[in-house]
C-alpha cells in the first residue's frame, strides 16, 4: 500500500483539511467541557482527544517540510500507509462524535445562562430584575413586550419605567385599573390585564430587584361578572323585599276578607233564625237558642269572641242547615281536599242565606263531579227564580274572591232559573280560610 508521503499534492491538502477540521472540532470540546464544569474525568478525556488531533495536524504538516528536519511525529505518519492514516482520522472522528452526544446530553440536564434566559422568555408572564439603581439585569421577551406596548420603547431603566406605570403616563389606549400599593393593575389596548408585582432578593449579599407582570385578564373578567351578578342579587333581593311586603299586604286583606265573610254568614244565620222564630207557634219559639246566636254575633262584632269561617265539615253544615228548615240535597261524590271543601261551604252558605232572604226556597241541589285536575260543581234552589240579572256584591262579591284566589272560576246564571257553577283545581290551592 502506497505510503501517506508519496501522496500526491491534492491527497495531501485532502487530508490536512480533514484534520484541521477535527482539530477545530476537538478544541470546541475542549473548551465547552471546561466552560461548563464537567467532571474532572471528562476533561482529561476532552484534553487527549485534542492533544491527539493536534499531533496528527502537525505531523502531516511537517511532512511537507526536508526529512532532516522532521519531526518524530511526521516521521511516524510519513511511515503510514494511506489507509492506516485515513484509520487513524476516523478513530479521531468517532471519538469526537460520542464526545460531542455526550456533551449535547449534558447541556440538556444542565442549567446554564442560556437555559435560564431560554425558560423566561417562555413564560407568559413578564420576568424582570433590576439592581437597586434601576439598572436591567435579566428582562424577557414578555415583559419587554408590555413595556413596548406601553410606552414604544424597551425598559433603560426599571425604577423609571414602575413610575410612568404608577403615572399612568402611557403612549397607547391602555387603562390603570389600580393602584393601591405593592400592586398596579394595568389594561392595555388589547385587553389584557396585567398585575405588576415587584420584590426584592438577597442574593449573594447583594439586594436584586424583581418585577412581575401577571396576566390576569381571565381573573379580572370574571370579577367584573361577578359584580354584575352580585348587582342582581341586589336587584333581586329588593324586589323579594317588596315582594314580602306585598305578601304581608295579602294576609292582612285575606283575614279581613274572612271576617267579612264569618260575619256575614252569622248574621244572615242569625236573620234566618229569627225569621223562622217569628214564624213559629208561640209553643214551639225557643228564645234562649235565639238570644245565644244573637249574643255570639254581637261578641264577634265587638271582637271579643273566637269566631271561625264557614269550615270544612260538610255534614255540620247540612245540619245547621237544616236547623234553619232547608235541606240540602248533594249528588256526586264530596270532595276530599279541605281547600276545595271549604270554597264549596262557603258557597252553600251564600246560597243558603240567599235562597231563604231572596227566593222564598226551603232545598238546595249541589251536583259534583271530579276529573283528575279539577271538581266541578253545580248549585241550584227551589225557590222563585231572580226578577232580574244578580248583581254580584256583598257576599256573593266576597265569594267569588275565594274562588278565583283558591285559582278557580265562577258563573252565576240568573234565567230560567237560579244556577251558581264553580270550577276549582284539584289539590291544596291556596285557602282563604286558613289564617
Amino acid at each position: 500500500m502506497m505510503p501517506y508521503g508519496e501522496l500526491s499534492v491534492n491527497a495531501h491538502a485532502f487530508f490536512g483539511g480533514y484534520a484541521l477540521l477535527l482539530t477545530t472540532a476537538a478544541i470546541y470540546l475542549l473548551v465547552n467541557t471546561f466552560a461548563l464544569h464537567f467532571s474532572l474525568q471528562s476533561r482529561a478525556s476532552s484534553v487527549c482527544l485534542a492533544l491527539g488531533c493536534v499531533f496528527v495536524l502537525m505531523g502531516m504538516g511537517d511532512t511537507l517540510i526536508d526529512a532532516p528536519a522532521m519531526s518524530k511525529t511526521a516521521g511516524c505518519i510519513v511511515r503510514l500507509s494511506a489507509a492506516e492514516l485515513a484509520l487513524v482520522l476516523l478513530m479521531l472522528t468517532v471519538l469526537a462524535v460520542i464526545f460531542y452526544i455526550f456533551l449535547r446530553n449534558r447541556k440538556k440536564d444542565m442549567i446554564t445562562k442560556e437555559s435560564i434566559k431560554e425558560s423566561l422568555d417562555a413564560l407568559p408572564d413578564g420576568v424582570c430584575f433590576y439592581s437597586e439603581n434601576g439598572t436591567p439585569l435579566l428582562v424577557n421577551v414578555q415583559m419587554s413586550s408590555i413595556c413596548e406596548e406601553l410606552f414604544n420603547s424597551g425598559i433603560m431603566n426599571v425604577n423609571s419605567f414602575v413610575q410612568r406605570l404608577r403615572d399612568g403616563n402611557f403612549c397607547s389606549d391602555a387603562v390603570r385599573v389600580n393602584t393601591r400599593r405593592p400592586v398596579i393593575t394595568v389594561k392595555t389596548a388589547d385587553g389584557q390585564v396585567w398585575d405588576f408585582r415587584k420584590s426584592s432578593l438577597l442574593v449573594q449579599k447583594t439586594v436584586v430587584n424583581e418585577l412581575v407582570a401577571y396576566n390576569v385578564t381571565k381573573q379580572y373578567r370574571l370579577n367584573l361578572r361577578l359584580k354584575e351578578r352580585n348587582r342582581s342579587m341586589n336587584e333581586i333581593g329588593k324586589r323579594l323585599r317588596r315582594y314580602n311586603k306585598e305578601v304581608a299586604d295579602t294576609a292582612r286583606e285575606k283575614e279581613i276578607l274572612n271576617a267579612t265573610v264569618r260575619v256575614h254568614d252569622d248574621l244572615g244565620r242569625a236573620l234566618l233564625m229569627l225569621r223562622k222564630y217569628l214564624v213559629q207557634p208561640c209553643e214551639q219559639r225557643n228564645r234562649e237558642e235565639l238570644l245565644m246566636l244573637w249574643r255570639f254575633n254581637t261578641e264577634v262584632m265587638k271582637n271579643e269572641a273566637s269566631a271561625v269561617g264557614p269550615g270544612t265539615n260538610w255534614n255540620s253544615f247540612i245540619r245547621s242547615a237544616e236547623n234553619i228548615g232547608v235541606r240540602v240535597v248533594h249528588r256526586g261524590t264530596a270532595p276530599k281536599e279541605e281547600s276545595v271543601k271549604f270554597v264549596l261551604i262557603a258557597a252553600l252558605s251564600e246560597c243558603l242565606t240567599n235562597v231563604v232572604k231572596h227566593a222564598g226556597g226551603n232545598r238546595i241541589d249541589i251536583e259534583t263531579a271530579q276529573t283528575s285536575s279539577f271538581v266541578l260543581a253545580k248549585i241550584t234552589n227551589n225557590g222563585l227564580p231572580p226578577k232580574e240579572k244578580i248583581k254580584e256584591a256583598g257576599g256573593l262579591k266576597s265569594l267569588r274572591t275565594i274562588v278565583e284566589g283558591s285559582g278557580g272560576k265562577m258563573t252565576i246564571e240568573s234565567s230560567p232559573s237560579f244556577v251558581m257553577k264553580i270550577m276549582l283545581p284539584r289539590g291544596e290551592a291556596e285557602n282563604y280560610g286558613e289564617n
